[in-house]
């Protein structure tokens, strides 16, 4: 009968068994050995350790193929050529003769239809691959990512196989494996323990209370009749199945010598990230940084063994670690106190990159690269691409990005569109377009092709250089090429609000303000934005609300027969912008009451622009620009403070910030600074702050009505607020016309804010001065 299968199975996982391959015959459990089947593994984990083996004379041969690769050398296993038995010999041997009787020559090898061929073991590529790394561990030849993890090796003096740990770890740990089907998943169930185990467990947990110190569990033991590592098995094993927090401490207390055996630790360790990551429980987040803590003390052996975990267990636990700890975590597999691979490398260095942390980020990477981690895979490039677009948030971000590219390839990355693509954005954000350009040329002469994201980025470099329309012309006319524009509403959208807004830049530069409206500007402005959305987009939402459109005139024969793409709200707002900004009073005041028509009525592409308050915001700032539409913005203030009606399937947008502001502006800049301080009011009973453009408003209201003490009285409070001034704050205070008293104001201002020593006086001042020895 062969030795139990089952056990066999929890043995190859553990890798004490990743030499079986297929049992010979010869060599399998003899019916009259004088040991049970249940014996057999314990005779393998004493012989594996050195023990003196219980096992006969008769045995010894399958321990010796379980554990050694049937008696072969280290090169004869590594490469699967084993040598034969006595009883394959003998076979061989008769075959031979029988062969040399009745041909009368020495007989040759046997061939495959030989008897000796079928009983000779046969080693598949992946087997003898497996047994080569199970021997390279044994001889201390461990790399980042080894085949198979062995159980003792001159690294881990302390690790031991048990059949009996590992058939109650997994039964345990089973509920945590996605690979098995759902009713494996539920709640442990019982399992099975000596009767005097929960009396250890009591005792040593009042030991732990009372010395609340280390545990001396090899005396606990000797008491009993029994070994430390036996008793410390079952303990940890029933805390594990059932008192997983108390788990902890348990740990915690052995971790003196002789130290409990390594591989269980590991065990436990890595069902309890499980537990508390995987699972929703009480407290999860402070006992899985309880666990990170743990980990860090438990590595730290003064054996100097090496522990062996997956990358899943960090992958877990790096979201609950401290910038410290991670630093500690890194240093200790740079060190090799914990053996990883690559992959765990990589789940480093993403960890490193979200958190700003570059410079250790980039370590890792490379650590990876010399690890084996293939420089060309899509997580390797993903992890390069976090890394890249988190620079920016760094002084110098692009000289340090362009830097970290440098190091980058020179370890033989390729760049890829998104890399390149991530730098030109990095630049946009910048103001580099010098730099946008040479990456864009130079990824074109290498042949990468740009997509949807390339010419979206393109775009937004022209709105910075938004007079620049020489670029945005090549621009445009490379995204059409590409092919990326008609079936892609954000590039088409991009298109349309860079036209939108670099035809308002030409008629503020071009055109008086006074004759905006005449119908010469407005053929100016909106013809050539409204020609490019007829080409892109459906003009009847634009036409519902009032807007006059081109004819389909001017469209070619194919542009007529393709369907055009809905309008997003983005693009509604972009076109009512440029449209609004040439028009009429009355005309606006009937395209916003035909708006808001549509929009309770449920029209699908106008009711959306309603759910955020970007459109609205659009109305108010036109409403604001004439003391004779004032009436009109409030208006629109009031409408975004209704609810619609359910006809209109949206829900409508709250006024934020900035809506408040635009209200208060237009306030300020008609002189009626009174109304200005009672929207600010109002906005902050509804919770909502003031920001700097709010203060510059208020600021420059009163500048422009003339009032030096409620300018100053509103520098103050911006002050106080910790509101600091920009340069629009500076161009609003030279509406006020009497320089010599704007001098005099700002330098008060100055003055008051040096003798101010509130803040001083949160930090503690009076403690300094009595600290000094000076009373009041």
């Amino acid at each position: 009968m062969p030795l139990c299968i089952h056990s066999l199975r929890f043995a190859v996982r553990s890798g004490a068994a990743t030499s079986v391959v297929r049992c010979p015959q010869s060599l399998r459990w003899p019916a009259s050995s004088s040991l049970s089947r249940r014996s057999y593994t314990t005779a393998l984990a004493e012989r594996q350790q050195g023990d003196k083996p219980t096992a006969t004379a008769r045995d010894t041969p399958y321990l010796d193929f379980l554990l050694d690769g049937y008696g072969a050398t280290s090169q004869q296993v590594a490469t699967g050529r084993t040598q034969p038995s006595a009883r394959k010999r003998r076979i061989s041997s008769v075959a031979e003769k029988a062969g040399a009787r009745s041909t009368g020559k020495t007989a040759a090898r046997p061939t495959r239809s030989g008897r000796a061929w079928l009983t000779q073991p046969r080693l598949s590529y992946d087997d003898r691959a497996r047994i080569a790394a199970r021997v390279a561990a044994a001889r201390g030849n461990i790399g980042l990512r080894p085949a198979v993890q062995s159980l003792r090796t001159p690294s881990r003096t302390s690790a031991v196989f048990s059949s009996v740990w590992n058939t109650k770890f997994f039964q345990i740990a089973r509920r945590y494996d996605k690979a098995l089907p759902e009713y494996y998943l539920k709640d442990t169930q019982a399992l099975t323990f000596s009767p005097q185990v929960s009396g250890w467990v009591d005792s040593l947990l009042v030991q732990m209370r009372l010395q609340n110190g280390p545990l001396d569990i090899e005396a606990f033991a000797r008491q009993r009749g029994m070994i430390g590592r036996e008793v410390w098995s079952e303990v940890a094993l029933w805390l594990l199945c059932y008192q997983k927090q108390t788990l902890l401490d348990f740990l915690e207390a052995t971790h003196t010598p002789l130290y409990p055996p390594i591989n269980w630790v590991e065990g436990c360790l890595s069902c309890l990230a499980r537990h508390y990551t995987l699972t929703e429980q009480h407290n999860a987040y402070s006992w899985s940084q309880s666990l990170v803590q743990l980990f860090l003390k438990l590595v730290n052996r003064d054996t100097e063994e090496q522990y062996h975990f997956h990358s899943s267990f960090f992958r877990l636990v790096l979201p609950y670690c401290t910038d410290t700890q991670m630093n500690d975590i890194y240093g200790m597999m740079k060190a090799k106190s914990v053996r990883v691979s690559n992959n765990t490398l990589l789940h480093i260095a993403d960890h490193f990159a979200k958190h700003g942390h570059l410079e250790q980020s980039l370590d890792a990477l490379l650590e990876a690269k010399d690890a084996g981690a293939d420089v060309h895979s899509v997580g390797y490039k993903s992890i390069c691409s976090t890394l890249l677009r988190m620079s920016t948030q760094h002084p110098g971000g692009l000289r340090l990005c362009l830097r970290l590219i440098e190091n980058l390839v020179s370890v033989g990355l390729k760049l890829n569109r998104t890399l390149c693509n991530i730098v030109m954005l990095n630049a946009v954000e910048f103001k580099d377009l010098d730099t946008v350009d040479a990456v864009h040329r130079s990824a074109i002469e290498q042949g990468i092709v740009p997509d949807a994201y390339t010419c979206a980025i393109r775009l937004k470099a022209c709105k910075v250089d938004i007079g620049n329309a020489e670029r945005l012309s090549q621009v445009i006319e490379e995204a059409i090429a590409s092919g990326a524009v008609r079936q892609n509403q954000i590039v088409a959208g991009e298109i349309i609000h860079c036209l939108a807004l670099h035809r308002i830049h030409a008629t503020f530069n071009e055109v008086p303000k006074e004759k905006w409206w005449m119908p010469k500007a407005q053929t100016a402005t909106f013809l050539p934005v409204a020609t490019a959305y007829m080409q892109l987009f459906d003009p009847a939402p634009l036409e519902r609300i009032g807007i006059e459109m081109p004819d389909n005139s001017m469209l070619g024969p194919q542009e007529l027969a393709e369907q055009r793409m809905r309008p997003s709200r983005h693009v509604i707002a972009s076109m009512v912008l440029v449209y609004l900004r040439t028009c009429s009073n009355n005309q606006l005041e009937h395209i916003y009451t035909r708006w808001r028509e549509l929009v309770e009525a449920g029209d699908g592409p106008l009711a959306a622009c309603a759910a955020t308050p970007h459109l609205s915001n659009i109305f108010l700032k036109q409403f604001t620009r004439s003391r004779q539409t004032l009436l009109h913005a409030a208006r629109v203030v009031q409408d975004m403070q209704k609810p619609l009606p359910a006809s209109a399937g949206v829900e409508q947008a709250k006024p934020d910030v900035y809506t408040w502001s635009i209200f208060q502006h237009g306030f300020a800049m008609s002189r009626q600074t009174h109304l200005a301080e009672q929207v600010m009011r109002y906005m902050r009973s509804k919770g909502i702050e003031p920001n700097v453009v709010t203060w510059t408003s208020l600021v420059g209201g009163y500048a422009v009505a003339q009032d030096s003490e409620g300018m100053l009285d509103a520098m103050r409070r911006m002050a106080e607020s910790g509101t600091p001034w920009n340069e629009w704050t500076q161009r609003g205070l030279r509406h006020f016309k009497n320089k010599r008293k704007l001098q005099e104001i700002l330098a008060k201002q100055r003055l008051e804010q040096n003798l101010d020593f509130s803040s001083e006086l949160k930090d503690g001042l009076v403690q300094k001065l009595s600290g000094s020895g000076e009373t009041t």
